[in-house]
């Protein structure tokens, strides 16, 4: 899937996540590890949001920009202790802040419609029982966009076949 790639905020990486008793490592740029056996189930453990005050907080959007009407696709890159041990969350605001639609899927990925109503949208990472996984990205591309490689491992595999290429 050729799109957008979330991997953390530049400017403020704890801004949006759970941290109450957790051990959260950045092992690197796309790979956080984070362990918390007390959490409940339903808390959002991070966030992301399309729409800040800039002239309050100083941050930078952390999602990508979508077409009011067009078909999305959404998949989490993290390996978890429980299946389906996380949900991922998408809530779609009108300009006043009110939630107008919402969507939630409990496979790691899926497809979504952004409302027409809709002027921005959050992605939250809910806890639907897991206590410990392995953080890589999330990626939102168009619907149509091509597939993704299915693995952590085998994206690893063609980013150093790449690497490859390019030095030959």
């Amino acid at each position: 899937m050729k799109g957008y790639l979330y991997y953390g905020s530049s400017v403020s990486p704890l801004a949006h996540t759970y941290v109450n008793g957790s051990q959260i490592t950045r092992w690197a740029k796309d790979d956080l590890e984070f362990h918390n056996p007390w959490m409940p189930a339903g808390v959002v453990v991070a966030r992301w949001d399309l729409s800040y005050d800039y002239s309050n907080g100083r941050l930078v959007p952390d999602l990508p920009l979508l077409t009011p009407g067009k078909k999305y696709q959404i998949k989490l890159i993290a390996e978890m202790d429980q299946p389906a041990g996380l949900l991922v969350r998408l809530l779609f605001f009108n300009f006043d802040g009110h939630i107008v639609a919402r969507k939630v899927m409990r496979q790691k990925q899926g497809e979504f419609v952004f409302p027409e109503e809709a002027d921005f949208y959050a992605v939250e990472l809910v806890n639907a029982g897991v206590t410990s996984f392995r953080f890589h990205r999330i990626d939102i591309a168009a619907a149509n966009a091509p597939e993704a490689p299915r693995t952590y491992q085998e994206e690893q595999a063609l980013r150093l076949e790449v690497v490859k290429q390019n030095l030959n």
